[in-house]
């Protein structure tokens, strides 16, 4: 394969994109790398003032990153995502289900054999054979269904009033979590435990990377439609262009 840029499989992959979280919901800043000097350049060309208004932040809870974050933005409430969070517990549940099967595959068992999705989808998503089959799984004792069973219970957090509550509700999920044995989740617990701050965090602001995917979405489709850039400076200023909210200069013609 090609080294040039424009050859590249997917060149949206591989960025660092900030996006406004509040009303405008655009991109901000685009630029090529997934590192802390690349976030550092961020700031530098953003400018003091326009950094002393950031209230809060929203990313996930990758250290390079937030470490770069509380020292631009010590004044900043660093918020860490939600649905990032999912991902990591949805991990967890899948890890347990991998570690059963593995077992199960042994003793000549396959109980769990393509049934991966099935413990990950929300119930309200799963079609009527899939009720049936979860429904059917979840009356043997296997730890897939402790693991599932606790990833429906974490659901519940985002009912929460406030932080205070969600404090309360996961020391109780947590305490179940330890009762379960189940070392992938265990590891989701102390992941969270180790994140607590910007965890709860979220009940005070409400915001997600919900606007930054979507622009990723849009990102890549611009990366595909036009088959690739011959250098990031083009990407970048593209991306710009389409997701910026720049306004546009006046042209000579109009179109009725």
């Amino acid at each position: 394969m090609s080294s040039s840029y424009r050859n590249r499989r997917d060149q949206s992959e591989e960025r660092t994109r900030l996006s406004d979280a509040g009303d405008r919901k655009v991109l901000l800043w685009s630029g090529e790398g997934r590192t802390q000097a690349t976030l550092q350049r961020f700031f530098n060309e953003y400018g003091e003032d326009h950094l002393k208004q950031v209230t809060a932040v929203c990313c996930d809870m990758w250290d390079p990153y937030t470490k770069v974050i509380a020292e631009r933005l010590p004044h900043a409430l660093l918020v860490f995502d939600k649905f990032h969070l999912i991902r990591h517990l949805h991990n967890a549940v899948d890890e347990v289900r991998r570690q059963e099967a593995a077992r199960h595959r042994k003793l000549v068992i396959t109980l769990l054999k393509g049934e991966r999705y099935l413990f990950l989808k929300n119930p309200e998503n799963l079609t009527e054979k899939q009720h049936r089959t979860l429904s059917f799984l979840t009356r043997f004792n296997l730890d897939i269904t402790k693991a599932w069973l606790l990833k429906e219970e974490f659901r519940l957090l985002w009912n929460c009033e406030n932080a205070v509550q969600a404090q309360r509700f996961l020391k109780t999920w947590f305490r179940k979590v330890g009762y379960s044995r189940l070392k992938p989740m265990k590891q989701f617990v102390k992941l969270l435990k180790n994140h607590m701050d910007g965890i709860l965090a979220w009940f005070d602001t409400k915001i997600s990377n919900g606007v930054a995917e979507a622009l990723n979405n849009t990102a890549k489709a611009i990366s595909r439609r036009s088959r690739g850039f011959r250098t990031p400076g083009m990407f970048e200023t593209v991306l710009m262009h389409c997701m910026g909210g720049l306004q546009l200069p006046q042209t000579m013609h109009k179109f009725l």
